[in-house]
């Protein structure tokens, strides 16, 4: 493998991180020297998440650089967090599915657009975008499919509560492995993040959902004690995954209202307007 300079930007909550670890990973299995800087804000969620990777064959000496070889852009809130390391030879992977190319600077001819959130979302979770941003990018730079597989069961592994989840986390890596960029024509952003207060009936009870405020988190979902909460196909403005509570399992215990970090997700059981006391 080759000496190669790459950037990962994306929001909090995208795996921008667990990304740029299990590639970090599957480079030094494949016998180079690596290194690995992520850089993300405080609330780390919601905000921008950024990874800087090196490798070389050789010793690396400073791990830092001022130009990216490859920068993989997964959401279009983070962009101008890499701005300042592209050059002309910069080749950019974007998620055409959230943005256009032209919100991106660098030069044209060397743009692959990837509608990773649209592939998720139709085949796969919207929590799969990042591994078919992972799957791109090690197949562009040589790394064998299985070594990154290994590397990922090693960091996700006890994610995967089932074998199908499981299985489904490879063939959204094996998706992004074997796609076919999008180069020279761009299509127009399909996804469309949810807008406005969701607002659900049933049971007697009604859920209040701001898509706008949702960071993906899932906080709501470990504190919810009667498992009526899971992560849902609709993607919020961070395009992370948004809950979905089932509301007939729902005991209105206000758990989710109370420790969501930014207040997006309550269930009452009258007809109140979401704020009422």
């Amino acid at each position: 493998m080759k000496k190669a300079q790459i950037i990962i930007v994306g929001m909090g909550g995208q795996g921008v991180q667990t990304i740029a670890k299990i590639l970090a990973l599957a480079i030094v299995q494949n016998g180079c020297n690596v290194s690995y800087i992520p850089r993300f804000g405080v609330e780390q969620r919601g905000t921008p998440s950024v990874a800087f990777i090196k490798s070389d064959p050789d010793k690396i000496n400073y791990p830092l650089f001022n130009v990216a070889d490859w920068l993989l852009i997964l959401h279009p809130g983070a962009r101008a967090e890499a701005a300042g390391y592209i050059d002309k030879k910069t080749q950019i992977i974007f998620d055409s599915s959230l943005m256009a190319a032209n919100q991106i600077n660098g030069n044209l001819s060397n743009f692959f657009g990837l509608p990773a959130v649209k592939l998720a979302n139709d085949n796969f979770s919207g929590r799969s975008a990042n591994l078919i941003f992972l799957g791109k990018i090690s197949k562009e730079l040589g790394l064998p499919f299985e070594v990154v597989w290994q590397e990922m069961l090693k960091v996700l592994g006890k994610k995967f509560k089932s074998g199908a989840v499981k299985e489904e986390g490879r063939q959204a890596l094996l998706a992004g492995y074997e796609s076919s960029s999008e180069k020279g024509i761009f299509f127009q952003p399909t996804h469309q993040p949810s807008k406005g207060m969701i607002n659900l009936k049933g049971g007697g009870k009604q859920l209040f959902l701001a898509p706008e405020r949702c960071k993906g988190c899932g906080i709501c979902i470990v504190k919810c004690p009667v498992g009526a909460i899971k992560f849902g196909r609709r993607a919020g403005a961070f395009a992370t995954p948004l809950p979905e509570v089932d509301l007939d399992k729902c005991n209105v215990c206000g758990n989710c209202f109370l420790y969501c970090p930014d207040g997006a997700i309550k269930v009452e059981k009258k007809n109140k307007k979401y704020g009422d006391n």
